[in-house]
């Protein structure tokens, strides 16, 4: 089985960012009809179970034939489902996600990352 790719994702606090992604298999684009994406973030890069899980977002796929999906975290799960875990006057935070999709019965785990949240002057 090949690694999980590994790319950084950065965000800030209470934003709602698009992070767009292409799967290509020998750099010609996979038809990803029928597949279903998943991205979590979680604060540990190994946790044993979900419970340092912070949130899941689904993918949209954006073009189908030629492998364009994203994902959109909410500005609640860039802000409140991250406020336990920032403390008070901390520049930003590290975290950790996986993408994983799904095509029928077969799960796989395609990048795995650190996923780094700067903290924001804004907070609404």
């Amino acid at each position: 089985m090949a690694k999980a790719l590994s790319i950084p994702l950065i965000a800030h606090r209470g934003d709602s960012p698009i992070f767009p992604f292409s799967l290509t298999s020998g750099g010609v684009a996979v038809d990803i009809t029928g597949y279903v994406f998943e991205m979590t973030v979680d604060t540990k890069e190994f946790p044993p179970d979900s419970a340092t899980e912070l949130f899941t977002v689904a993918g949209v796929i954006t073009v189908a034939a030629s492998g364009t999906f994203s994902f959109q975290p909410t500005t609640v799960n860039l802000s409140t489902d991250l406020i336990a875990v920032f403390s008070d006057g901390e520049e930003s935070k590290d975290f950790f996600y996986d993408i994983s999709l799904v095509n029928g019965t077969n799960k796989v785990t395609i990048i795995k990352s650190s996923f780094t949240v700067f903290n924001d002057i804004g907070k609404a």
